[in-house]
C-alpha cells in the first residue's frame, strides 16, 4: 500500500495513461475521469501523479470561463505554456488537470447553446490531443491532460471520439471505499485498521469519501472550539496560544456520530457516458 492508500485499479489506469500520452505518438492525449461527486477523483489523482514524480498544474472548469471569445482557449493555452516553462526549468514532467471540466465553457446542457467559447475550446483539446504541433502552443512536448467531473455526457461528443480522448468512470467498489477510508480518517484515528474502516463502510455505505473527510473535519472543528471556549470572551490571540491542531485525535465514536449527521444529506450519483 501506497502512502495515501490509493486503489490500484485508479492508479494504474492514471499512470499507464500519463505515461503513454507523454511518449507515444498517436496515444489520445486525454483521459475524462467521471463518476458521482465526493469519491476522491482529484484528490487521488494528483497524488497519484505527484507519487510516480509527476507534476499537476491545476485549472478549474470556472476558470476556463470567460465573457470574450477566446478567453477559454487561451486560459489553457497559457496553462499548457506554464507546463512547458516548468518543464524547462525544473526538469520535472507536467501534467495537466482541468478539474470539474463538466462545469466549463465545453460542458453543454439540453438549455444552453453551444457558444463561440465552447466551440473553440473543444477545437483546441482536439488539435492538442491529435498532434500538439498544430496547437499552436509553441512546442510538440506531449503533456498528459486529465479531465475531472460527473456527467461528461454534455461534452461535444466529437472531442470524446476514440484516439483524441480516454474515458474512465470511477465508481469505488466497498474495498476501495475502505481502503480510501483508512487514507482520510488514519491521520486523526491513529488507531483505526482497515477492518475499522470496512466496519465503516459497511455502516455508511450511501456515504462518498468526500462525507468521511467533512465528519472529521466536523470533529475537528468541535474538539478546537472545546478546547477555546472555556476562555470567555473567546479571542484569536488566546487561540493562537493554546490550539496544537496538529496533535488533536478523533474518537472513532465521535467520528461516528458526525457520519451520522453528514447522512442526513442526499449523495446522488450522475449518468455516465460509456467508457472507451
Amino acid at each position: 500500500m501506497t502512502e495515501d492508500l490509493i486503489p490500484e485499479r485508479f492508479s494504474r489506469r492514471v499512470l499507464t495513461h500519463a505515461i503513454a500520452a507523454t511518449f507515444v505518438d498517436g496515444y489520445p492525449l486525454v483521459m475524462a475521469i467521471q463518476g458521482p461527486s465526493g469519491d476522491g477523483k482529484s484528490y487521488q489523482l494528483a497524488r497519484c501523479l505527484e507519487g510516480a514524480e509527476f507534476r499537476p498544474l491545476t485549472l478549474s472548469g470556472a476558470a476556463l470561463s470567460g465573457s470574450h471569445e477566446g478567453d477559454s482557449t487561451s486560459a489553457l493555452r497559457d496553462l499548457y505554456a506554464r507546463a512547458q516553462g516548468f518543464q524547462v526549468a525544473n526538469d520535472e514532467w507536467p501534467v495537466l488537470i482541468l478539474e470539474d471540466f463538466d462545469l466549463s465553457p465545453a460542458g453543454q446542457k439540453e438549455d444552453s447553446k453551444y457558444t463561440v467559447n465552447s466551440q473553440l475550446l473543444t477545437g483546441f483539446l482536439m488539435n492538442l490531443s491529435e498532434q500538439v504541433s498544430i496547437a499552436g502552443v509553441g512546442t510538440r512536448k506531449r503533456y498528459p491532460i486529465f479531465l475531472t467531473g460527473n456527467d461528461f455526457t454534455i461534452l461535444h461528443k466529437p472531442l470524446m471520439r476514440p484516439g483524441r480522448m480516454d474515458i474512465f468512470t470511477w465508481i469505488p467498489t466497498s474495498d476501495e471505499q475502505s481502503l480510501m477510508i483508512l487514507s482520510v480518517l488514519r491521520k486523526r484515528i491513529p488507531e483505526l485498521r482497515l477492518e475499522d474502516a470496512e466496519k465503516l463502510q459497511a455502516d455508511f455505505p450511501d456515504l462518498p469519501i468526500a462525507a468521511f473527510a467533512a465528519a472529521l473535519n466536523d470533529c475537528v472543528a468541535n474538539a478546537i472550539y472545546k478546547h477555546v471556549a472555556s476562555d470567555k470572551p473567546v479571542q484569536f490571540t488566546q487561540i493562537r496560544q493554546k490550539i496544537a491542531v496538529e496533535a488533536i485525535a478523533v474518537p472513532l465514536s465521535g467520528l461516528r456520530e458526525a457520519l451520522r449527521r453528514r447522512g442526513r444529506f442526499d449523495f446522488s450519483p450522475g449518468c455516465f457516458i460509456e467508457e472507451g
